[in-house]
C-alpha cells in the first residue's frame, strides 16, 4: 500500500509540475447548454486551451467585422441591411464571449473540485502515518521532560513536527499549486526521516 501511494503522489507531482498550470491538461466538449471537462482525451474532446484560443480568434474577427459595418454606417451606405448585420454580429459576439466565459468557468471549477477531491484522497491515504508521527512526538516529549534529550533525538524532534505541520498544510490546501508545493515537501521529509532514522 505504502509503495502505491508513493508511485501515486510522484505521477500525481509529475503531471502538476510537467505544467505550469494544470489547466493545460484539460480537455472540453462543448455542447449546446454545457461545457464538459475532462483529464481524458476522448473523441469530441479538444484541448481546452485551444478551444478558449479559437473563441478568441473568432472573437476578435467578429469584432472586426463589427468595425467595419460601423465604418459602412458612418457612411449611410446601405443603413438598414448593415443595421441588421451589426444586430447579428453582437449578438454573436455576445454568444461567442458567454461560450469563453462558460469554458473558463468550467475548468475552474473543474480544478477546484479536483483539487478538493486530491486534499480528502491524500489526508485520507496519510492519515495513519500522521497519527504515528504525533505519538513518536508524544514520546519524544516524555524523554525531553524526564531529561533524556539529545541533540540526534531534537533533530528527530524537528523534522517529525515539520512533516505533521506539512500534513496540515495539505488538507488546508486551495489550489494546485499549493498543493503541489506541500506535497514535495512532504515526500522530501518522508524520505529525510526514513533515511535517517528507520
Amino acid at each position: 500500500m505504502r509503495k502505491i501511494v508513493v508511485v501515486a503522489v510522484l505521477l500525481l507531482l509529475e503531471l502538476w509540475t510537467a505544467s505550469a498550470n494544470l489547466s493545460e491538461w484539460f480537455f472540453c466538449q462543448v455542447r449546446k447548454n454545457e461545457v464538459v471537462i475532462s483529464l481524458k482525451k476522448t473523441d469530441s474532446f479538444y484541448k481546452c486551451s485551444d478551444t478558449i484560443a479559437s473563441l478568441e480568434g473568432i472573437i476578435i474577427q467578429t469584432a472586426k467585422d463589427l468595425m467595419t459595418i460601423q465604418i459602412y454606417l458612418n457612411r449611410h451606405k446601405d443603413i438598414e441591411y448593415r443595421s441588421t448585420v451589426k444586430k447579428d454580429k453582437l449578438a454573436t459576439l455576445d454568444k461567442l464571449q458567454a461560450a469563453r466565459k462558460g469554458i473558463i468557468d468550467n475548468m475552474n471549477a473543474f480544478e477546484s473540485n479536483l483539487v478538493k477531491k486530491s486534499v480528502q484522497w491524500f489526508v485520507l491515504t496519510i492519515t495513519p502515518y500522521k497519527i504515528n508521527l504525533q505519538k513518536s512526538l508524544l514520546t519524544i516529549n516524555t524523554l525531553t521532560l524526564s531529561g533524556f534529550a539529545t541533540p540526534e533525538i531534537n533533530a528527530y524532534a524537528a523534522l517529525l513536527k515539520a512533516q505533521v505541520d506539512i500534513i496540515d498544510n495539505i488538507a488546508k490546501s486551495t489550489t494546485m499549486a499549493a498543493l503541489d508545493r506541500y506535497l514535495v515537501k512532504y515526500i522530501y521529509l518522508k524520505k529525510t526521516i526514513s533515511w535517517r532514522y528507520e
